[in-house]
């Protein structure tokens, strides 16, 4: 799209027009460029061009005529779905009624537009277009959805935990009974066994369950009623096949549960806690005491010796905790001793069986071997010493200690293997044989090779030998082979028995089975490592946060990208600092909240990104260990898009909503004021703006003025800068802007933009506006101003429907101001505004009564202006126009306005009240006149100098009602005329004129009875075709005195004598008997239109003598009744009444010279007529008066509007048939066509239309 001057917006688009007719396509582009089109297209009037264009070349829309020759709309709306495009297709016409509409709109047609209404041509194409693009996102949006939906099947299908999603069954009291599977992946069909669950009820899957299980039922139905999470182990079926449970409940009524199984876990854990008890046993019962040391050597742990340790030794050593080991009193080592032993502590060197002595506080000795190897952390940093120590003060007793402890060896919780120096076994525990299968007589005397399982290396055993054999305590972990052959691990401590001498006596090994560790630490490492690769590759991001600081613990990449840190950045924020700043401490409620299980575990919140920027998550939670904290896991799935994409489309069809209420208001609204009023509050009720309002523009204070308003008030209006002014001392603010450039204005951020007062804006919830301009005849007249509460709410696609919204309310006000102008029409005259003829009538009868109450007077001038016909044929009709407008201003000046009428073309009348004598109005109009005449009329440079006749009649003497008085003072206005007297009052004198007036009467009543009378034919052609499809009867009288006497000379005085009702009834059965007679010759009869007279209309026998003249032809009778619009209007219940009952006859009612009378256009909507006839006087000036114009337009358009034909009369030039075809009218009748003729020659033109020979004639 590109700008253009003014603010205008063009956007190309590639049309397709269906079209026969080249005049119709030309103008229907002009009306889309008008409406802001760049339209390139091709033009096709048949079936397979139109296929072939689709073919050859893709457009953006079709636009097509409905009736074509051999072709229709719906034929080509066919041709289009046909192809499986999806673009508008829009049908115009001029004559499609309604029914044909609706059956085209379910037959998928976009829309259509009436070709007199071209106007809403380009907003219905530019709607439809927007709506084809949405319906492509649409489709675009619903393939995602599909995809995604299919790629979460999957991932829920290859979970490795287990996953049901039921429903909970209630009984009457709302206590939990049965679940009903929904749905269920693989892993949990793996994990249970249970196969095709769907659909069925726990209680039919696994009878007896709810009796077996009852906790199961109780913990599924408290989270399908609370929704908070719970974490439970459960033995499925009692065979002991363990599983970890997770639960939650994404609604009421529903539950999740997530299945893992940890029966390996459960062995290990069962494993485990059988080798703490064996080594407590152990520890308990051997004479070894376990002791720790920290890095400075301080005695921080020791744990008591299995023998029965005298009760002060023990109280002894227990006090010492603290203290280094050289700083408790002892009897050995010596100063060197401890030296040599302090020196290997510094070195953080392991040692072995480093002998103390020390005596109790009851005074025995005891002797301590300890042995200890230092302790580093992961880093490598040195923690302390740890060790055992071992009382041999049993071993310097004794034999009988020595018994003591080998009891003590036998008993003991872990295997003990003592070998010779060589390395033969010589003795086993019971321990041992448990774990190896042998029983000690088989392996006394072997080496302990035999128990190898080739696991280790041969390097691997000769270190052992090495470090064992140079007197050092060997310790670690060995995979041997039972005698079953079965593998196992253990761990082994091996260490010297040394003599006095320091020699090598025996080895004694202690062996721990450690199979079972080694297994669970192997499936620890394998289900971490799943868990690893599922936590580092999962989409969504994860976070671990620590409860109590809030900080997170762990991330994954994702959580990574989404934020914009780094694995080692996210260790150290927490939740504020992904949290907007503003909520923070709602935030931290709701995080608080959410531990204590008081909300849910799952929400769509803001996040903020390193960078500060801020997108929506869905992320939910659940409380774990993590460690020895307490933490909280948080899964984030960014749903910015998802969001915006639904925010967008609520507001869309917000708008839409405000669209369509908006025109149906259009429709229906008749009132400027209501409209605005209206609209005001359809755009805060259905659209969601808080604050809408409409100003006017006032063109001489050069400022906007609010008229209506919704969701506001006037001190509100008042802070914002009207004017329009470019020189204004205060800068042009967005009202005045959108008024000028007649283009929409926006500021998407109220609190920034200098040309918004913000503070009263942002006080009532306002963030961004936009001023659209009321543009009217390419003038902009007001604006529309909508706010919004979303900062950046206006974006491209809005602005298209509000655009198109303002566009609306703009014709509706240009439709409105139009209707107005007829309605001012129908009472006032159009060239000089002064009232016309039928509204003084009304006001002369007003008068004549309250004059006839009050027993005054009145004096009516009806005054005629000399020369004015020579001045329009010499110096043009637009000199003759402006030089009546003037006088017309200094009629207003010089007498009352409101008794002041033009009643003819050249004619004016003048009511003067409360005049008493003739001599009085006499100088009354002496002084009108010289004010009106005395000086020269300056027009286009010229001087002109006119003055007028006048006829008066008073009352009461000359008339007792309005319409004696009007006519007696017409015929004193022609006596005038004729006698060239300037003021002519009504006085006997004028008897002679009406002397006249009998004789010529009495000659119509002989040429009645004597059939002096003849009908003449004037021709009615379809505009499109100029074939004739009716005529208008007129009357000629053939006098034997006079010869052809023309209506003009005589209709008046039958009308004022009541012959012509005689007249009508013959004209009425004279051409019922032409047509008649054209059927009968076998010629295509036109219908015949017959003039009816205000006389015939009032009888009451009207309905009657149609009937009479109706059967006396053929069926159907082929007749139309022309009414004129003033006629009609007099007795509007009444006439319709007749109007209807003509048309049961078969009767046509047309309503003549329309647009001269006074009709309403409430009473037109209810008249049973088929056509309204446009005055001959506005089709010859419409070409050079836009008023005039406008008129024309506007009875086609609101003839169509009512589905009444138009026929225009008058008709002169072909210009003017040009003209009136562009605006759809659909026949014409003139002197372009032919001028009225005798029956025989009109036999003539008809059989000449059909192809045939003229019949002759008798």
């Amino acid at each position: 799209m590109s700008k253009t001057i003014k603010g205008t917006v063009s956007k190309a688009v590639k049309l397709l027009l269906v079209e026969d007719s080249a005049d119709d396509a030309e103008l229907a582009i002009r009306m889309l460029r008008r409406g802001g089109f760049d339209a390139q297209y091709e033009r096709v009037d048949n079936a397979a061009a139109m296929a072939a264009a689709l073919k050859r070349q893709p457009c953006d829309a079709v636009i097509s005529d409905f009736r074509m020759p051999g072709f229709t709309g719906l034929d080509a709306l066919k041709i289009l779905r046909s192809t499986g495009l999806d673009i508008p297709f829009i049908l115009t016409s001029g004559t499609i009624g309604e029914e044909t509409a609706v059956e085209a709109m379910k037959a998928g047609a976009s829309d259509y537009v009436l070709k007199q209404n071209l106007a809403r041509l380009a907003p219905a194409l530019q709607r439809e277009l927007k709506a084809a693009a949405m319906r492509a996102d649409h489709g675009r949006v619903q393939r995602e959805l599909v995809e995604r939906e299919a790629r979460y099947r999957d991932l829920f299908d290859n979970m490795l935990n287990g996953i049901a999603h039921c429903r909970m069954q209630y009984d009457d009291h709302e206590r939990p009974v049965d679940f009903v599977y929904l749905q269920v992946n693989k892993a949990f069909e793996r994990l249970t066994g249970l196969k095709n669950v769907v659909g069925q009820n726990v209680t039919q899957v696994i009878p007896g369950i709810r009796e077996l299980s009852p906790e199961l039922f109780e913990i599924y139905g408290r989270v399908a009623s609370s929704g908070i999470p719970e974490i439970f182990e459960f033995d499925f079926k009692s065979q002991h096949q363990w599983l970890t449970i997770s639960v939650y409940g994404p609604a009421r009524g529903y539950f999740v549960a997530v299945f893992d199984d940890i029966t390996e876990r459960k062995s290990a854990e069962k494993a485990l806690r059988e080798s703490e008890a064996r080594f407590r046993a152990l520890t308990e019962m051997s004479s070894d005491f376990y002791w720790e040391s920290d890095a400075e050597h301080r005695l921080v742990v020791r744990s008591a010796a299995g023998g029965k340790e005298s009760s002060a030794w023990a109280f002894r050593e227990g006090a010492r905790l603290g203290e280094r080991r050289w700083e408790i009193p002892s009897l050995s080592p010596n100063e060197a001793g401890w030296q040599a032993h302090r020196a290997m502590l510094d070195a953080h060197l392991p040692f072995r069986n480093f002998e103390v002595s020390r005596q109790g506080i009851d005074g025995t000795v005891r002797h301590r071997s300890l042995s200890g190897d230092p302790a580093f952390d992961v880093d490598g940093k040195f923690m302390g010493y740890r060790g055992v120590g071992t009382d041999i003060t049993e071993r310097k007793c004794a034999e009988g200690e020595l018994r003591k402890l080998a009891l003590a060896v036998r008993q003991s919780g872990t295997g003990i293997v003592i070998t010779d120096a060589a390395g033969a076994i010589e003795f086993v525990n019971p321990k041992f044989e448990a774990m190896t299968g042998y029983c000690a007589s088989e392996v006394r005397g072997k080496n302990p090779r035999f128990l190898k399982s080739g696991a280790q290396s041969r390097e691997f055993y000769r270190d052992l030998w090495e470090t064992i054999t140079a007197g050092k305590a060997w310790e670690g972990e060995i995979q041997n082979r039972k005698k079953t052959g079965e593998l196992y691990w253990e761990s082994q401590h091996i260490s010297p028995v040394l003599d006095e001498n320091g020699s090598i006596r025996n080895f004694i090994a202690v062996k721990e089975d450690i199979t079972e560790r080694k297994r669970t630490e192997k499936a620890l490492r394998a289900s971490e490592e799943e868990l690893r690769t599922i936590f580092d590759g999962a989409l969504d991001g994860i976070v671990v946060a620590d409860v109590e600081t809030r900080k997170f613990l762990k991330g994954n990449p994702a959580i990574c990208r989404m934020l914009g840190y780094t694995l080692e950045e996210i260790a150290g924020i927490g939740v504020p600092d992904i949290h907007p700043m503003r909520d923070l401490p709602r935030a931290m409620e709701q995080f608080d909240k959410l531990m204590r299980g008081e909300i849910p575990m799952a929400a769509d919140i803001p996040v903020k990104r390193k960078d500060g920027s801020i997108f929506f998550a869905d992320i939910r939670a659940t409380p774990i260990r993590f460690g020895a904290r307490d933490a909280l896991l948080g899964i984030f799935r960014d749903v910015s898009e998802r969001r915006r994409a639904y925010e967008k489309i609520t507001r869309l069809n917000r708008v839409y909503s405000v669209l369509s209420s908006i025109n149906a208001l259009i429709i229906r609204v008749s009132d400027r004021m209501e409209l605005y009023r209206e609209v005001c509050r359809i755009a805060v009720d259905l659209g969601g703006f808080p604050i809408a309002w409409i100003g006017e523009v006032d063109r001489e204070a050069l400022r906007v003025n609010p008229v209506a308003w919704h969701g506001t008030d006037e001190r509100f209006l008042g802070q914002i800068r009207m004017t329009i002014r470019e020189d204004a001392p205060e800068a042009i603010g967005v009202v005045g802007r959108a008024v000028i450039d007649r283009t929409p204005v926006i500021s998407n951020d109220i609190e920034h933009d200098p040309l918004v007062p913000a503070k009263g804006s942002m006080q009532r919830g306002a963030r961004s506006l936009v001023v659209l301009p009321l543009v009217v005849a390419g003038e902009g007249t007001g604006v529309l101003h909508l706010y919004s509460d979303v900062l950046g709410f206006f974006d491209a696609e809005e602005m298209k429907l509000l655009a198109e919204l303002s566009g609306d309310i703009s014709f509706a006000l240009d439709h409105l101001e139009k209707a107005k102008k007829l309605e001012y029409l129908a009472y006032y005259d159009p060239l000089t505004g002064l009232a016309n003829r039928a509204l003084f009538h009304e006001r002369l009868s007003q008068k004549v009564h309250a004059a006839q109450r009050s027993q005054g007077k009145l004096s009516l001038v009806l005054a005629d202006v000399e020369r004015l016909k020579t001045i329009n044929d010499s110096l043009g009709r637009q000199t003759g126009d402006e030089l009546l407008r003037q006088l017309a201003r200094r009629l207003e000046r010089a007498a009352d306005p409101v008794s002041i009428a033009r009643t003819g073309g050249d004619q004016f009348a003048i009511l003067l009240p409360e005049i008493k004598g003739r001599t009085e109005v006499g100088r009354a109009i002496e002084r009108i006149w010289r004010d009106c005449f005395a000086q020269p009329f300056e027009v286009s440079d010229t001087e002109l100098r006119i003055s007028a006749k006048a006829g008066i009649a008073l009352f009461p003497s000359d008339g007792a009602n309005a319409e004696t008085l009007f006519s007696n003072a017409e015929a004193a206005l022609q006596y005038a005329r004729q006698t060239g007297e300037r003021h002519q009052f009504h006085t006997r004198r004028l008897t002679d004129r009406v002397a006249e007036q009998l004789t010529l009467e009495n000659q119509l009543r002989r040429a009645l009875e004597k059939d002096e009378f003849a009908l003449h034919y004037q021709p009615k052609v379809a505009l499109d075709t100029r074939r004739v499809v009716g005529v208008e009867a007129l009357i000629r009288w053939q006098s034997p005195e006079l010869g052809l006497v023309l209506p003009g000379q005589f209709i008046a005085l039958m009308e004022s004598t009541g012959l012509i009702q005689e007249a009508g009834r013959w004209a009425l059965a004279k051409a019922i008997q032409d047509h008649s007679r054209w059927v009968a010759l076998g010629l295509p009869a036109p219908r015949v239109a017959v003039n009816v007279s205000p006389i015939q209309l009032r009888r009451r026998d009207f309905v009657a003598t149609l009937k009479e003249a109706v059967a006396a032809g053929a069926r159907p009778p082929g007749i139309d009744l022309e009414i004129t619009e003033s006629i009609i209007m007099t007795d509007v219940e009444g006439n319709i009444e007749k109007v209807k009952a003509a048309r049961d006859l078969g009767l046509s009612i047309a309503i003549d010279d329309f647009g001269t009378g006074y009709s309403s256009l409430g009473y037109l909507a209810k008249l049973p007529v088929q056509a309204l006839k446009i005055d001959r006087s506005f089709i010859v000036s419409m070409l050079n008066d836009p008023d005039a114009m406008t008129l024309v337009q506007t009875i086609i358009s609101l003839a169509q509007s009512l589905r009444l034909k138009v026929i225009a009369e008058g008709v002169e030039t072909e210009e003017q048939a040009k003209f009136l075809r562009l605006l759809r009218c659909d026949e014409i009748q003139g002197f372009l066509i032919s001028r009225p003729m005798p029956f025989d020659e009109m036999t003539a033109l008809l059989a000449a239309q059909a192809g045939v020979c003229a019949p002759t004639l008798r």
